[in-house]
């Protein structure tokens, strides 16, 4: 139902003006040369590229394990783990929430890099405590900025997007999700030879190795605003 009702609203937003249709290339493996060649030429829609596939494959793949971790390391029901997902989904709606009501032309370059610490720092914790409290703790805060995370990164790579080939980058974009099994097969490797912490730990160490390098070889994203072309 709610996928639907998404479909009639999207029916609702106006087409772009200034594209001309007919120069339009539909071969598809041409049409995703072209959006290649556009994120090759902006060193900063590569980077948010970067970083959001890190952050599927090192920050989302933790959620195949959490059946097991709610039922071994934390010993609760089915019910538990319900608690547990609906904890996550309520920090990634108070923080998407937050980030909506963000300044218009607030450095959300920076605003994203601190989420991605965060996100990180939260998946480590959730990978080292033993107790359910702290486990819904942890997974509050992981939605708090996971869910934010992507919807900066997501919304730059749309707003830097030159507008004729907007839907090429965005669709190269959604690939970076394609890579998610590769994660949760590495991830649930781990959990079975060494223990189901492992991999949530290594997954939030490596985030925010990934976040630090990357900010270190580009500072300027630092300063990337949804203004900025």
């Amino acid at each position: 139902l709610l996928y639907g009702l998404s479909a009639g609203v999207i029916t609702l937003v106006p087409s772009a003006k200034g594209v001309d249709r007919a120069k339009r290339n539909w071969n598809v493996l041409a049409e995703m040369a072209t959006g290649i060649r556009a994120i090759r030429a902006s060193r900063t829609i590569m980077v948010l590229i970067i970083l959001a596939l890190a952050a599927v494959v090192l920050g989302q793949s933790y959620q195949v394990l959490l059946p097991k971790f709610a039922a071994e390391t934390l010993q609760v029901p089915a019910s538990g783990l319900g608690l547990l997902m609906a904890m996550m989904a309520l920090g990634s709606f108070v923080g998407n929430g937050v980030v909506a009501n963000l300044r218009s032309g607030a450095p959300l370059g920076r605003w994203m890099f601190v989420l991605g610490i965060m996100s990180g720092v939260s998946l480590i914790a959730l990978g080292l405590v033993r107790g359910m409290y702290l486990a819904l703790g942890a997974l509050f805060l992981i939605g708090l900025a996971g869910g934010p995370f992507f919807t900066i990164n997501q919304t730059l790579v749309q707003r830097l997007s030159p507008v004729e080939i907007r839907g090429r980058v965005l669709s190269l974009w959604m690939l970076t999700w394609g890579a998610m099994p590769l994660g949760i097969m590495g991830f649930s490797a781990l959990g079975d030879q060494i223990g189901l912490w492992f991999p949530m730990v290594l997954g939030g160490a490596g985030l925010i190795l990934v976040m630090v390098v990357v900010v270190l070889a580009y500072p300027a994203l630092l300063s990337v605003s949804e203004e900025a072309k």
